[in-house]
């Protein structure tokens, strides 16, 4: 499990950092609202634990953007303030729980464990845009209902950027979870299979998947 902490009291996040970690589970740390805000649009996290005040962009505006991102990772507000409208204000913006400062280190834990148990959201079987169809389990792709032959890495780098719409996916991401391993730096093996994608999904689909420059690549999908 994976747990992003935005906290911009270090000390503060490095006792959190602590206890976390004491229980197991990996923790990335940041201290300003910009920079968790960058985590959390090209990383997948189990659990994202936000301060509200935040320095360059507020608690409260990243976890609006958690949700525009339609991300189901749960959210637990830290805050010193203790004030009911403003919980009720977070809960309403998609925050999933609330942890008022100072509080016990057992009952942070608890909290973590009871978010994190919570059942995940059904995972979907089919992908549909336009003429192009997707079948998670049972491997296939179809254009205008014929089949499409893949690589198995092919699919496996479809199937994952397709689970992940409109956002960024970046060269790490990818690798990890496409290859399981980190290609050479002068490796152009994703860049062969992003090419080789394109052109098996056809012209219709060429901008489906968009380069995002020395970052990685997005899977645009049409919401109209």
């Amino acid at each position: 499990m994976v747990i992003l902490l935005i906290e911009d009291e270090k000390k503060q996040a490095e006792f959190i950092q602590r206890a976390l970690e004491q229980d197991y589970y990996k923790v990335d740390v940041v201290h300003d609202g910009k920079e968790g805000l960058d985590r959390v649009e090209v990383r997948d996290y189990d659990l994202i634990i936000v301060d509200l005040n935040l320095p360059q962009v507020s608690g409260t505006d990243i976890i609006k953007r958690i949700r525009e991102l339609k991300l189901k990772t749960p959210v637990l507000v830290l805050t010193a303030n203790d004030d009911t409208s403003m919980k009720v204000a977070n809960l309403d913006n998609g925050a999933d729980d609330y942890l008022t400062k100072p509080f016990a280190f057992d009952e942070l834990l608890a909290r973590v464990r009871a978010l994190l148990r919570r059942e995940a959201a059904p995972i979907p079987q089919t992908f549909k845009q336009g003429n192009l169809e997707l079948m998670y389990s049972t491997h296939e792709v179809k254009i205008d209902g014929s089949p499409v032959k893949l690589t198995k890495n092919e699919f496996r780098l479809l199937d994952f950027l397709s689970r992940k719409p409109d956002r960024v996916c970046t060269r790490a991401m990818i690798e990890e979870h496409v290859w399981g391993y980190k290609t050479d730096n002068n490796s152009n093996v994703i860049e062969a299979s992003i090419y080789n994608l394109r052109r098996k999904l056809g012209a219709k689909n060429k901008q489906l998947i968009q380069t995002v420059q020395n970052i990685g690549y997005r899977f645009k999908v049409n919401n109209a």
